[in-house]
């Protein structure tokens, strides 16, 4: 009978099983250290792992408390770590372990084990084991695994019920042996006790946000005097490619490659290769090597639906999270087909009095100027609107339309753009109709770009409008953004009283999809008292504002290493001044907001779970 191991390396070799490079390359660079004469392979000490950890039983989602059946890889993960050993001294070889896989694939699940492994069962005593990450929050995603796991063999296995002590408040988390004097404990990267650490076991989680490396090299300087630690670094790719993440996946490639020796070194990369089509569902399995069980091919479909249908963001997260693929930027952030659905001609006579949140753009004095007014829904079932000033030099005019290829002189004639005279910005036309919104709308305030902004904001101020610098940020634009793109391709539960009809539709998400357009007050979910809600999609209506629209279409977000988002003007095909002025206006809302609906960011789950009680 075949070891699980050993099944899993000949269905990579004979292409049973669907494997990336950088995952093939592992698994022959593992039989070539078998085979090296400083080296043996311990296959005793492999199963006995294995046999170890069919003891334990799973920490969450429908498999909870079922007993655990190693996947093909993680077998193959578990064995290589404990069974290659030096032949002289019989320590084993592997001391550094690079995990990196898609989101959801079980890598919390296997760093806890590792957890329990390393402080119980390693015969280290007083065995020092951390799981590490940038935030704490983070770092306990592996311990919350294994504190699971060691409640659960408690009640199964005498040894670790004498010998286990859990401490879990909010000051102070760790998992203890008495028996060894041994730990395992949660650990943040900015706290102080990460120096003077005698670590035998480094767990570093979601490696791609750190900003450094501090965490795995304080982490390693103080394993010296352990006789075999790890430092195993469990992580999904992230945004940044050029963060330290990236740099050391680099250098473990090399190793992979032949270009560099260290065979201390262990990494397991699952991704799509270089040339595949993250849209093709049969190439899915390199990222997701447990694919069907964890994560489930429904849920990966799901992500896959969203990304298709919501714009470039959800494209750029599913890519990197689901796919394990290096990403920066999105090609296209919303769709034009979507940016312009269920539009309306409307004009500023039909927002008079309506409260409003603008922002301001200045850019070049010889380039275009933008000021956004942002009216939000003013009651249930209404759309966000808005109204944009477009400003340019007269005399650019015709060589703006030229060099960007769009009828800048039409969309004077048409009165979306305003020609202020000369070869420069008149400020003076943009304080006029800050002053005249003013006067017209009920203008909460002015979020503004620093850059230029001398030229016009003291104004502003002094006529009594509140003003406030924005910072041109990931971090400052994300919620912004986030908003603005869940207003324009995601969905709302819309609340309307007193529903039509007897009998409400109890209808499924499916019935919901945001690409129909045929939504109706009908599609009722459930009736709560008087009011129903239904499902109802896109709730922006950008007005037949072309130069927003073209403006849309040249938007590329640039995301940071934790995922913020914010206009990239760099990469930008052409002109975004409205599309930032836009995003600071929706800035300004959000400072503003007060959301008494306690539906309105529910998700389906939770939504449903609610109305399966009104049923």
């Amino acid at each position: 009978m075949r070891k699980p191991w050993q099944t899993y390396i000949d269905d990579v070799l004979s292409g049973k099983r669907l494997s990336g490079r950088l995952e093939r390359l592992a698994v022959e660079r593992f039989l070539r250290l078998c085979a090296d004469d400083r080296y043996y392979f311990d296959e005793d000490v492999a199963q006995q792992v294995i046999d170890i950890l069919g003891c334990f039983r799973h920490t969450k989602g429908k498999y909870y408390g079922k007993l655990w059946q190693l996947l093909p890889w993680q077998a193959f993960f578990f064995a290589y770590i404990f069974g290659l050993k030096y032949k002289a001294s019989d320590l084993r070889v592997t001391r550094k372990v690079l995990l990196c896989m898609a989101k959801k694939g079980g890598k919390s699940e296997v760093g806890g084990a590792l957890g329990v492994l390393m402080t119980y069962f390693d015969g280290e005593q007083g065995a020092e084991c951390y799981s590490a990450a940038n935030k704490y929050d983070q770092a306990r995603f592996c311990w919350d695994a294994a504190k699971v796991m060691l409640k659960q063999l408690a009640q199964e296995n005498e040894y670790i019920a004498a010998n286990l002590k859990i401490y879990d408040s909010i000051t102070t988390r760790g998992i203890q042996s008495d028996d060894t004097s041994s730990f395992f404990k949660p650990i943040s990267a900015d706290a102080k006790t990460l120096d003077g650490v005698n670590p035998h076991l480094g767990i570093v989680d979601e490696y791609h946000e750190a900003s450094d490396t501090s965490i795995p090299d304080n982490l390693e300087s103080g394993m010296v005097a352990r006789e075999q630690p790890l430092l195993a670094i469990v992580t999904t790719r992230g945004f940044n490619s050029r963060g330290v993440l990236r740099q050391l996946e680099d250098t473990y490639i090399a190793i992979l490659e032949g270009k560099l020796e260290n065979d201390s070194v262990f990494p397991l990369v699952f991704s799509l290769d270089d040339g595949d089509d993250w849209q093709d569902e049969a190439v899915w399995p390199k990222a997701n090597p447990g694919i069907g069980i964890t994560p489930s091919l429904e849920g990966l479909r799901e992500q896959y639906k969203k990304a298709v249908t919501e714009g470039a963001t959800s494209e750029v997260n599913f890519r990197t999270k689901n796919m394990n693929v290096w990403t920066n930027v999105a090609s296209v952030w919303i769709q034009d087909e979507i940016w312009t659905s269920d539009t309306t001609d409307y004009k500023d006579h039909d927002l008079l009095g309506r409260v409003c949140f603008a922002g301001l753009d200045l850019a070049s004095t010889r380039d275009i100027a933008a000021f956004t007014m942002l009216f939000p829904p003013s009651e249930e079932g209404e759309k966000y609107k808005q109204i944009t000033r477009y400003y340019c030099p007269e005399d650019q005019i015709r060589e703006r339309s030229r060099v960007d290829r769009v009828p800048y002189e039409q969309w004077v004639a048409d009165g979306w753009l305003t020609a202020t005279p000369g070869d420069v910005i008149d400020y003076d036309y943009i304080e006029n109709d800050i002053a005249n919104a003013a006067a017209m709308f009920d203008l909460q305030g002015v979020f503004f770009d620093r850059h230029r902004a001398a030229k016009v904001i003291p104004a502003v101020i002094e006529s009594g409008i509140e003003c406030t610098p924005f910072a041109q940020t990931p971090g400052a634009f994300n919620d912004p953004l986030v908003e603005l793109e869940r207003a324009v391709v995601g969905t709302q539960w819309i609340i309307v009283s007193k529903p039509a009809g007897n009998v409400p539709i109890y209808k499924t998400p499916e019935l919901f999809d945001i690409s129909r357009k045929d939504h109706e007050v009908g599609d009722i979910v459930f009736v709560e008292s008087e009011r129903t809600y239904y499902r109802k999609s896109g709730i922006f209506d950008q007005g037949k504002d072309p130069i927003m629209r073209w403006m849309a279409g040249n938007v590329v977000i640039y995301m940071d290493g934790n995922g913020n988002i914010k206009f990239d003007k760099s990469k930008a095909r052409e002109k975004i001044d409205g599309m930032v002025a836009l995003g600071m206006a929706f800035g300004s809302y959000l400072a503003n907001k007060k959301d008494d609906d306690p539906y309105a960011d529910m998700d389906w789950e939770g939504f449903m779970k609610i109305a399966d009680k009104r049923k």
